[in-house]
């Protein structure tokens, strides 16, 4: 069971265990993978992306095979304009391979068309492509799942 910080009064946080205020936060145990995305997004609209993104990462040590987190989390360094980090994190959780998931297909050509904005001569044009390719294929499938 994770123990994430919360907000103090955080809508949809399903308390399990006591709750205890450290350093000004309020941290509770964390039963599931939903409550850990809830909370990232409560910190992703305070615009504290990096944050979200460590509760994001601690969740994925509860819950290692949590294809919702790993976009999530990846999702939020790219945002935070980390996009070197974010690729690396992309093939380290095992995001790359993946082709049924409409959210990762269009966080990887997100992560592809920024790495071609900073590419140069063909380089620039292969990632491009290739962006444009997997960014085809998420609306694909979501107008499938439609």
């Amino acid at each position: 069971m994770l123990i994430a910080p919360v907000a103090k009064n955080a809508p949809g946080v399903s308390i399990h265990g006591a709750k205890e205020a450290i350093g000004g936060k309020h941290f509770v145990a964390v039963a599931n993978s939903k409550i850990v995305l809830d909370q990232a997004r409560l910190l992703e609209k305070g615009g504290d992306l990096l944050q979200a993104y460590d509760i994001l990462v601690e969740g994925l040590a509860s819950w290692p095979d949590d294809v919702d987190l790993k976009h999530r989390a990846v999702l939020m360094l790219a945002r935070a304009g980390a996009t070197d980090h974010a690729r690396r994190e992309f093939k380290r959780l095992g995001l790359e391979g993946v082709e049924d998931h409409e959210d990762i297909l269009a966080l990887g050509g997100r992560l592809l068309k920024d790495m071609s904005l900073r590419a140069k001569g063909d380089g620039r044009r292969v990632l491009a492509e290739d962006s444009a390719t997997m960014c085809a294929s998420s609306d694909h499938l979501g107008q499938m799942r439609a």
